[in-house]
């Protein structure tokens, strides 16, 4: 009898991970495939062996699992041009109208494998051959631009810094517990004001009250926040980087593994802080491995795991439960969670990225949830309104939550990494700079609680990069230089994300 090994559906399997991961490789290390693939190829295993024993034939059992796992993966690509497509005013391009439908294409696929007398051992070698040769041609991307770019992802980190185990503190240095707490996409009083008309002054004048200063003409330094983040955690400008790896790269891997391993988390950390991290869906900030504690709702599944399913037939579900229940979830847990950071003893060292009131909007004004329906029917500035003020009252009872219940006085910077959301170009289509876009992608909140500190070494314009700079020189008697207070746009961010503009000047009376 002749036999063949049967590798084809694990092959499949694997298949939409590595296009996936070849597709974005630019934005991704390789190792974030480990977990999904063993998942997968777990799945798959059991799945063969379970058919296999039930219909007593691998080599069918083998051609139902690739072409289940084929559909599968296949459906987005077919249905995704076609959804909320209208036929005579009609909604006919529905998911769930489409699902049962392919759902049924795979059903009859599967009776026929079955109800045939073939015997497949010729077909089972060339779908191994097919499958191979398809999985071949990602590896070769990853190996190629792997070789490519190994020199290149050193030089972001090229001055990062020696500690020893053990920093030396300088005498009457207090180690206070310091919060860096990124709102994401929360935009200045002045662009509240300007472009969605909220006067959002009651929440600065809280902030105020309780002993911040808030830096009112404060501007992120880049306008996206694997720039913004980058920038912020190393205390300097990125735009050596355009030199390095050149104005057309398009590698954005230099840039997240500074945010991943940072140069104040590894200051902080020599000098015996304990650092918490609070993780997003977002991968960079997903979890960290140099974190003592890491802190997140819903993990295992990254960034990655969620987007691979994209074109897969659950992924409306999986989108859906994201949005709605999970991303929900994950704020009011991470604001919960922040309120009880005091009750850790020892020093600590806080980093939490808030993935609010950056879309998805999933909270309305009092916090209630929301459907997609109402989503819909809102418009974007009152959906992103309406999850800022919320979030802002929120941000008001962690405030007075964490300096009632703090021992020491402790350090608070609540910041965002860049302005409000939206979609709006920075240039025309004649390549001219747009102020309103600029604006509003570039003002920040900027507010600093800094216990037995002079106000006076804070100024209305200070930047994010010169955050950690001011807070080293006051409290760890270090002596860095303030840097000018920039910022950078980028025209192509997602072609070109060195290729920075300087916009410090526009719509500065």
């Amino acid at each position: 009898m002749k036999r063949t090994f049967i590798i084809h559906p694990f092959v499949f399997a694997l298949f939409p991970i590595l296009a996936f991961l070849a597709h974005n490789i630019k934005e991704l290390s390789v190792n974030v495939i480990i977990f999904p693939s063993m998942i997968i190829l777990s799945l798959t295993f059991i799945s063969w062996v379970l058919i296999s024993i039930s219909i007593k034939d691998t080599k069918k059992a083998g051609l139902i699992v690739s072409l289940s796992i084929m559909m599968f993966f296949s459906y987005g690509h077919f249905i995704n041009p076609i959804i909320d497509f209208k036929l005579y005013g009609i909604l006919i391009g529905r998911h769930v109208y489409f699902l049962p439908i392919w759902s049924m294409i795979i059903i009859g696929g599967i009776y026929l494998i079955v109800k045939t007398n073939k015997n497949f051992y010729i077909f089972t070698r060339r779908l191994n051959i097919v499958s191979v040769f398809l999985i071949m041609i990602s590896l070769i991307q990853i190996g190629v631009y792997e070789i490519k770019t190994r020199g290149l992802r050193d030089y972001s980190n090229k001055d990062r810094i020696i500690v020893e185990e053990k920093f030396i503190l300088k005498k009457g240095v207090v180690l206070r517990d310091i919060y860096y707490i990124i709102y994401d996409a929360y935009a200045s009083n002045k662009t509240l004001k300007d472009y969605y008309n909220y006067d959002n002054s009651g929440f600065t004048e809280y902030l105020t009250e309780k002993g911040f200063y808030v830096a009112y003409d404060s501007r992120a330094n880049y306008p996206y926040t694997f720039l913004s983040l980058a920038s912020s955690l190393n205390m300097k400008y990125l735009n050596y980087l355009t030199q390095k790896l050149g104005e057309d790269s398009t590698d954005r891997t230099p840039v997240i593994d500074m945010i991943k391993n940072n140069k104040v988390t590894r200051i902080l950390k020599a000098m015996g802080y304990k650092y918490i991290h609070f993780g997003s869906w977002w991968e960079p900030t997903r979890v960290s491995k140099y974190a003592d504690i890491n802190v997140n709702y819903g993990l295992p599944f990254s960034e990655f795991f969620t987007k691979l399913f994209i074109n897969a037939m659950i992924y409306p579900v999986i989108n859906k439960y994201q949005k709605e229940v999970v991303h929900r979830k994950r704020v009011l847990y991470k604001f919960e969670r922040l309120g009880e950071i005091p009750e850790i003893e020892g020093p600590k060292f806080i980093f939490a990225h808030m993935l609010i009131p950056h879309r998805p909007f999933v909270f309305g004004k009092n916090g209630e949830s929301l459907t997609r329906l109402e989503v819909r029917r809102r418009s974007e500035d009152d959906n992103y309104l309406n999850q800022l003020i919320f979030v802002t009252k929120k941000i008001e009872l962690l405030v007075s939550n964490i300096l009632s219940k703090s021992k020491i006085p402790p350090i608070i910077i609540i910041q965002s990494d860049e302005g409000t959301v939206g979609d709006e170009s920075v240039v025309d289509e004649n390549g001219f700079l747009i102020e309103r876009a600029i604006r509003k992608k570039i003002g920040i909140i900027n507010a600093y609680y800094l216990p037995n500190v002079k106000k006076d070494i804070l100024y209305s314009s200070i930047s994010p990069v010169n955050t950690f700079r001011v807070i080293f020189n006051n409290y760890f008697n270090e002596d860095y230089e303030l840097l000018k207070d920039e910022s950078y746009i980028l025209p192509q961010i997602y072609d070109k994300p060195y290729k920075f503009v300087r916009v410090t000047d526009v719509g500065r009376k």
